[in-house]
């Protein structure tokens, strides 16, 4: 049989595209849905389906291998149109029960999914797992309007049989005598086996005398209704103080309106409410006993009790008490209720244990399945003086998995969530003064389905008995705990309040979702454990959320892994620090950078001399580099051009040799050695070196004088001006622009200082600005003190570590330039990108706060940084660019003019604002 839905397409569709399945399921959730997918169950849905739904997944019970999936279709049902097909009260099949003394009972094994659904009504059903998207191809137990549709499908499959009643998914077969009777029985198994229905032998009655349908006992004597209607009302004890004995009057007062003969017994309430003085102490007496027991009786009657209706507004009022469930349905047809139904229930040990809210949502999902063969296929009032339930059973809602299952269990009702005061709940008696006896738990698959979680949340490494103890001696995790059974929240556990409709307790464990919470001392051993190999900060996270949960826990991994010293050891350096503006010289020719490059193929080498304040360029070709070659170029150019003030260098050792320092002594040089292995702090020649390789290839490429070609290049490059500056070096040092093979009729403008500087400045700020960002550039927080990790500059082979493994002392730290000392004592100049802090693993609870200094970049890959960290790079970016008054390259000796302003500058070096 098929069955087409109806849509309401005005309702706004809901995705729930993330399913997060927990790792150690996901296998059995697979397994589970290629079972469903053999059985013609569901199908692959396309991802552009329009209603998706979430997939709630739960252990199975007995049966650790498998899993039990449920889709919420709460926000689903909210679009399909019901079918108000009328279901068979027991009124319209007793004229047909008269003189039968044989019966049969037939269930069916998962009824709805014996149903096909239209392909075009599928999409309503499409539900989101970490493999993909899936849908029903059957109907699904979830929905509202399932049972009236599987309702018509059944009496269709079964019309024309006589002695035949169905409920639902129940077929009652009843006939006079054993011959009819099985004649009947064979029909019907004939017709279902037609239609393809499968049933379940162990749920079905064959050829009895008395069975139990729609809450009546059918039997040869006739039929009677069941005596669990008024069971509740028989079970009352005497109230024990005020407050129960106002209890149990509201419930008479309310009661008193609909049912005759209790409104005239008032009286009998007379002696009870004596008991309600402020004056008179509270004690039981013979008086007080006749009259309880007399609007017992009376109650208990069952000619007290209503008839059914489906056509009637249903009302079922239900609560909960620390020791038992109560319920009452009602009915009411012009303005008129009466009884249907007391029903009570104990609370196994189990149960007691739940939170306030599980406990009243256990008493909803109770009596609505206590009840189901009044409310199945109705549009009904559930009642509650709890208020937080409308939220926690709304579409929208998630809860902890023991709500979530009973959430899931009720979606196939249609009802409606409608609070009330706690002073007119008139379930609040049944709850609290029957004399309960010790029972099982109700929600026992539910339960093991929890306990499962548990096992399975649990870290391997630790056994489950050492988390409930250490839960135990927990303060917080106990006031926690207590929170949850009172609803009440001190401030010592606000930081699982905002967590409390997901926290739940299982064995004196706390739980929230499918994680287990776990107690401070152990919180410790559990991040060890997650940094087991050594992942990085997010894989680490991720590993712990599948499992495990405390507050703080991010933020505690992350301190974690950044102390893990091997982590730092063998992890990405720091980004460099902002470039950092060097102030042009006070004249030309007074600050030179030197550096050498070759050897070339001739084996010659270059000694590359650039003023940093023209530009000027000059190459001296060498052939031997040791430092009395290089002072022989440099003695006649100082006496041609003038001596600098001066003279930066790299490292080289023909460079900081004696010779060296002795020659630059004489003419009052001032040496200036860069940081080692940080070119760029002689980025100008760097450049200059970068251009002069580029001539020379192509003179190597044409075969050509490469001696020549570079003083051709060299003579260019001095009469080309320079972007920093806007001329050229030549006119810059020497005043004088040089003639080019090009002619020109422009006016000649000779640079002026101030000229220089603007420009200069313009150039630098543009420059920095770029580099820093493209370079990813953070100031480096080191301070003197520090323990740091020195980049290992002389890896041996590949698997060779990126930092060498003994932490050093930073000493002092003057820019980016670093001097620091190791555990043997000797001392090195480093560049800050070279260096790296150490996270030191902190001796205090992960539950307290510690205060932490910036994070280096020793996890580059995506991890989050601290929010003060985040705060300070937020202020040091408002903070810059530095402008221009306030650089210190315009810190010089000349008048101060006006305020600098950007734009300015920007609109003279180009007129479209550039």
């Amino acid at each position: 049989m098929e069955v087409s839905l109806q849509i309401n397409e005005e309702v706004k569709p809901v995705q729930h595209t993330k399913c997060h399945i927990p790792i150690p399921l996901q296998e059995k959730v697979q397994k589970e849905i290629d079972n469903m997918l053999d059985q013609d169950i569901i199908e692959p849905a396309p991802r552009d389906s329009p209603w998706i739904s979430r997939l709630v997944v739960s252990p199975k019970a007995g049966d650790p291998s498998a899993v039990r999936l449920c889709v919420d279709m709460r926000a689903a049902n909210r679009a399909i149109v019901p079918q108000h097909y009328p279901l068979p009260t027991f009124e319209d099949i007793l004229p047909h029960l008269q003189n039968c003394k044989w019966f049969s009972k037939i269930d069916l094994v998962k009824a709805f999914h014996q149903v096909v659904l239209a392909e075009n009504t599928r999409f309503i059903t499409t539900f989101a797992t970490h493999q993909g998207y899936y849908r029903y191809k059957r109907l699904a137990f979830g929905m509202n309007c399932a049972s009236e549709v599987f309702q018509s499908i059944i009496e269709r499959v079964l019309k024309g049989i006589s002695g035949v009643k169905v409920f639902i998914d129940d077929i009652l077969v009843f006939a006079p005598n054993k011959r009819i009777h099985d004649e009947v029985l064979r029909l019907v198994l004939r017709r279902l086996q037609e239609y393809g229905i499968t049933i379940n032998p162990r749920k079905c009655v064959y050829g009895k005398s008395e069975v139990t349908f729609m809450g009546h006992i059918l039997s040869e004597n006739g039929i009677k209704p069941t005596m669990d209607k008024v069971e509740a009302i028989k079970l009352l004890c005497e109230p024990r103080n005020v407050q129960e004995m106002r209890n149990f009057l509201g419930m008479i007062t309310y009661l008193s309106r609909f049912i005759p003969n209790l409104s005239t017994l008032v009286v009998l309430t007379t002696p009870l409410r004596g008991l309600l003085r402020k004056d008179t102490k509270f004690r039981w007496e013979l008086t007080h006993q006749a009259a309880f027991l007399e609007i017992k009786s009376i109650l208990a009657d069952p000619k007290s009790l209503g008839y059914y209706s489906p056509k009637d507004k249903t009302i079922l009022i239900a609560d909960a008490s620390p020791t038992g469930l109560g319920a009452v349905l009602l009915q009411e047809k012009d303005g008129i209720k009466r009884v249907i139904c007391y029903i009570s229930k104990s609370l196994s040990e189990t149960d007691k244990s739940y939170a306030q809210n599980e406990k009243e949502a256990l008493a909803l999902v109770w009596a609505t399945e206590r009840l189901q063969v009044y409310l199945r296929g109705l549009e009904f009032l559930l009642l509650t003086d709890h208020e937080p339930l409308k939220v926690i059973f709304g579409p929208e809602h998630h809860s902890c998995p023991r709500i979530e299952r009973w959430a899931m269990r009720l979606q196939s009702f249609r009802f409606k969530i409608v609070h009330i005061p706690g002073k007119i709940n008139i379930a609040d008696p049944l709850s609290r003064l029957p004399q309960f006896q010790h029972c099982s738990t109700y929600d026992q698959i539910g339960e093991q389905s929890v306990l499962v979680i548990a096992e399975r949340a649990k870290p391997v490494a630790l056994r489950l008995e050492e988390i409930v103890k250490e839960s135990l001696a927990d303060t917080t995790l106990c006031a926690v705990k207590e929170a949850l059974r009172t609803g009440r929240w001190s401030e010592s556990v606000k930081k699982y309040a905002a967590f409390k409709d997901e926290l739940y307790c299982c064995n004196e464990v706390l739980l929230r979702g499918e994680r287990l919470v776990i107690p401070v001392r152990l919180q410790k051993r559990v991040l060890m454990l997650a940094h087991i190999g050594h992942p990085g900060i997010e894989r680490s996270k991720q590993r712990l959320r599948s499992k495990v949960w405390w507050p703080s826990m991010d933020g505690d991994v992350e301190k974690a892994v950044r102390s893990c010293l091997e982590c730092q050891i063998v992890g990405k350096a720091a980004p460099p620090e902002p470039m950092a503006i060097r102030e042009l010289p006070q004249k030309p020719w007074e600050h030179l950078n030197m550096d050498m490059l070759g050897p070339l193929p001739s084996g010659d080498s270059l000694l590359v001399i650039v003023d940093a304040y023209s530009r000027f360029r000059i190459v001296e070709i060498l052939r031997h580099t040791t430092s009395s070659d290089i002072i022989d170029k440099l003695h006649p150019l100082f006496m041609r051009l003038g001596i600098p003030t001066i003279l930066t260098t790299d490292n080289a050792r023909n460079f900081t040799s004696k010779e060296m320092e002795d020659f630059c002594d004489k003419f009052g040089v001032r040496m200036r050695q860069t940081t080692p292995y940080w070119p760029q702090a002689n980025g100008e020649v760097e450049r200059q070196n970068r251009s002069i390789l580029k001539i020379l290839q192509i003179a190597e490429l044409n075969k050509s004088d490469w001696r020549k070609d570079l003083e051709e290049f060299n003579y260019v490059y001095a009469l080309t001006p320079h972007p920093a500056t806007g001329y050229s070096p030549a006119e810059i040092l020497f005043g004088r622009k040089f003639r080019d093979w090009i002619p020109h009729m422009s006016q000649i403008v000779s640079a002026t200082d101030e000229a220089v500087r603007d420009r200069d400045a313009i150039y630098k700020h543009a420059a920095k600005t770029h580099a820093d960002a493209a370079r990813g550039a953070k100031t480096s927080y080191l301070q003197t003190g520090d323990r740091v990790l020195m980049k290992n500059l002389h890896p041996a082979n590949k698997l060779s570590a990126p930092f060498l493994p003994d932490p050093a002392i930073v000493l002092q730290k003057q820019g980016n330039s670093v001097m620091v000392e190791t555990p043997a004592g000797r001392t090195y100049r480093r560049n800050s990108s070279h260096l790296k802090k150490v996270h030191e693993k902190e001796d205090t609870n992960s539950d307290n706060e510690a205060e932490w200094t910036t994070p280096s970049e020793e996890h580059r890959q995506g991890s989050p940084i601290d929010a003060t960290d985040r705060r300070n790079q937020l202020s040091s970016q408002s903070k810059s660019p530095v402008p221009l008054t306030e650089s210190p390259v315009l810190r010089s000796k000349r008048t101060i003019r006006k305020p600098l302003r950007f734009e300015d500058y920007v609109l003279d070096v180009n007129s479209n604002g550039q």
